[in-house]
């Protein structure tokens, strides 16, 4: 049988030379294939066979674009198919088949795929013309395909030249162009698209949202997912409403984006099905149009099947000169200045909502090193950065300012898909720069927010509050805890769900002590300087507070405290301590169970907080419990929805215009949390030590709150006492 094979190759070959002199020679970039048969030319050497096979060598780099118009040619023919494929530019040979039937009118064909061109460019003469110019390939016309904004798409053919002028339309803010390679050899197929983009005038729409998705890390796929489910929102928008969402789109490099828990791979097809299956590396400016087919990612889920994006979405990247070899830097304030620039360049609208997707950090923890203090942050890029280089707050404030927010000026609202966004902190960054913002003070789970639900709702007229609390009640349909979830919160923390449902009390308790709890919270940014005045004044009287507290007590030979309430066999030797640091024992270490870790401390949950301060010092301090009532009424104000799960019902929950009950009242205002850092070394399973008793300076000289509020002053008092 290899003697067959060698033979049946020869003949190949021959005919493949014989074939080619019946057409003009290509260039010897031009790539093609031949596809043999039986026909005119002869029948196959007597085997007896009338089927035969070859293996596949290798792998041709042009197999997937060729095979489609072979089997064009021959579907009305055959079953199987054979191919032999010669590469002019390496003089490789390459074999392809399956058992392939032998038929005597079978002809063969030399199958040639024409040059794409190069260097097409694309640039608006004046006021009624744009231009288009590229490099000439020999003995070929051209076809160029233009689809408008607005009108139909039209298609220009038989073009010598390698010039073209277009006429713009009246009411057109943007064009896309695509050039095909016509050869004007014999039996050539034209060549792939060459596409290119532009924009000649701002669009205007009432809604405009503007995504800065960075998919560059391990949540490549649910991000780029977020783009289709955005697709299927606008899908479901009527015509009289008015949307532009535009995404700024980065994702994970897989062969060369290696970290420390991401290896690179030589190869896409070598990456896990745990990392998904979608091959998004390269940087995409889009404008995204309308899709009824999602396909959306089950919450908890790491597995993906693959997701296509709209064929109505519009690729604008080459229009934007700041993105370089189909790559940016998510990380750096640079990108998203330029990114708000070209967007500013190009739309306008009444309501502009700016969002935001990937890891996030909060105040980020330090290392017993001393070194790399983190910043409250977000976003990275595996690619650009690595797990050093993040977006702080900060960034974003100071992008916001250059670029033309403020006062006078303000996004509609700020969206961040991000983890530990929803902080006190975050928002008085942000306050100045727009009307609303939602976050999570918790991690938010890997499938992010519902963007079908906040896209869909962007109807003509909305009011931002309803968009808002729609997208709190998506956030809590799609993330309430399961009850395998908290039989292994139970497991963890040796407590049997029949103790729970059998007590008062429980249901509670682990409610606000489970830190896994998600939760949602939606913003109104007008309020958030009453909340910091309010902190200020309670800041100031406990700083200024020189009594000794009545009910906890400090021993210095066993390093304990104690609660004179509960605790019994108190050491003769234990001694009150001042009430300031006694606030500091119920604040920031025993008390307010309702904490999320992951910062340079813990971030406390600053309603319940206050909520445990009251109930201490109720009938004690008065001056303290009125100041604590002054901050609750500040962030009832403030906070317009928002959500924590919880076990049998919600620890928190509030929407305009609904009730529903919940273990912690709304009147303290729960949903933000502060920094209130728990003040004793931490060991990570890592084997670090996590220094949570030291402040970071960077609280008190880069964040606005920091600057401005008694608060630092406070906690800088709090973490320098041996208390």
């Amino acid at each position: 049988m290899k003697n067959k094979f060698v033979i049946f190759g020869l003949l190949l070959i021959t005919l493949l030379l014989f074939s080619c002199k019946q057409s003009a020679e290509p260039d010897n970039n031009t790539y093609y294939t031949v596809t043999i048969d039986f026909g005119e030319y002869g029948v196959h050497p007597s085997t007896g066979e009338t089927t035969y096979s070859v293996k596949v060598n290798t792998k041709s780099p042009y197999l997937d674009e060729i095979v489609p118009a072979i089997k064009e040619l021959y579907q009305t023919k055959l079953e199987f198919y054979s191919y032999y494929f010669h590469d002019s530019k390496d003089n490789m040979d390459y074999y392809f088949s399956l058992a392939t039937p032998i038929s005597a009118d079978m002809k063969l064909y030399a199958l040639y795929r024409a040059k794409p061109v190069q260097n097409l460019s694309v640039s608006k003469e004046n006021d009624t013309e744009i231009k288009l110019t590229w490099d000439a390939v020999p003995d070929s016309k051209y076809k160029v395909e233009i689809v408008p904004s607005v009108g139909e798409k039209e298609t220009v053919e038989n073009i010598s030249e390698t010039e073209f002028s277009q006429t713009i339309a009246d009411g057109a803010t943007s064009y896309n162009f695509s050039i095909t390679t016509i050869s004007e050899l014999n039996s050539v197929f034209e060549s792939a698209k060459v596409s290119k983009a532009i924009n000649i005038a701002k669009k205007e729409s009432e809604w405009l949202v503007l995504l800065y998705m960075d998919g560059d890390n391990n949540l490549n796929d649910p991000i780029y997912l977020d783009l289709n489910e955005a697709e299927s929102g606008l899908a479901k928008l009527e015509e009289s409403d008015s949307v532009t969402v535009v995404a700024l789109w980065d994702g994970w490099d897989f062969e060369t984006g290696a970290t420390e828990n991401s290896p690179a791979y030589s190869d896409f097809d070598q990456v896990p099905a745990t990392y998904g299956k979608i091959n998004t590396s390269s940087t995409r400016l889009l404008e995204l149009g309308a899709d009824k087919n999602a396909l959306y990612a089950e919450n908890g889920g790491w597995y993906y099947i693959g997701v296509q994006l709209s064929s109505d979405t519009k690729d604008l990247t080459d229009t934007a000169e700041w993105i370089e070899d189909g790559e940016v830097n998510m990380a750096s304030r640079t990108t998203l200045e330029e990114f708000l620039k070209w967007v500013n360049k190009n739309y306008s609208a009444d309501k502009t909502i700016l969002q935001f997707s990937n890891h996030g950090g909060g105040p980020r923890t330090a290392t017993g090193s001393k070194k790399n203090y983190g910043r409250r942050s977000m976003c990275w890029d595996d690619t650009s950065g690595g797990k050093d280089s993040f977006l702080k707050t900060s960034d974003v404030s100071y992008v916001l300012k250059k670029v033309g927010y403020g006062t006078d000026n303000k996004l509609k609202m700020i969206l961040e898909d991000v983890c530990l966004g929803g902080s006190l902190e975050e928002v008085y960054e942000l306050r100045n720069y727009a009307e609303y913002y939602i976050g999570s003070p918790n991690n938010v789970p890997g499938s992010g927010f519902d963007y079908d639900v906040f896209i869909s709702s962007l109807t003509k007229n909305a009011d931002i509050k309803t968009v808002g609390s729609k997208l709190i009640k998506a956030f809590k349909e799609d993330y309430t805890l399961t009850q395998k979830s908290w039989n292994e919160f139970f497991s963890d923390n040796k407590i049997t769900e029949a103790q729970v449902n059998s007590s008062n009390y429980l249901p509670f308790n682990v409610s606000i002590y489970n830190p896994n709890c998600p939760t949602l919270s939606f913003i109104d940014l007008s309020k958030v300087d009453a909340i910091k005045n309010a902190v200020d004044d309670l800041a100031t009287l406990i700083l200024s507070d020189n009594e000794d507290d009545l009910r906890i007590k400090y021993d210095s030979a066993d390093n304990k405290f104690y609660d004179t309430e509960y605790d019994e066999g108190i050491p003769a030797t234990a001694f009150f301590i001042p009430r300031k640091d006694a606030v500091k024992y119920h604040a920031a270490y025993y008390g307010d169970p309702i904490y999320y870790d992951g910062t340079f401390g813990c971030l406390k949950d600053l309603g319940f907080m206050l909520r445990t301060l009251h109930n201490v010092y109720f009938g004690n301090w008065d001056d303290l419990t009125d100041k604590i009532d002054d901050i609750s009424y500040a962030l009832k104000e403030a906070i317009i929805g928002c959500w924590r799960d919880g076990y049998t019902k919600p620890t928190y929950y509030k929407i305009p215009g609904e009730t529903q009950s919940s273990f912690v009242e709304n009147m303290w205002g729960c949903g933000l949390t502060i920094n209130c850092s728990v003040w004793v070394p931490h060991t990570a399973k890592d084997g670090k030590i996590y220094l949570y008793q030291e402040f970071a300076d960077w609280y008190e000289d880069e964040l606005a709150f920091g600057k401005d509020s008694t608060w630092t002053t406070l906690i800088k008092d709090w973490f320098g006492t041996e208390y």
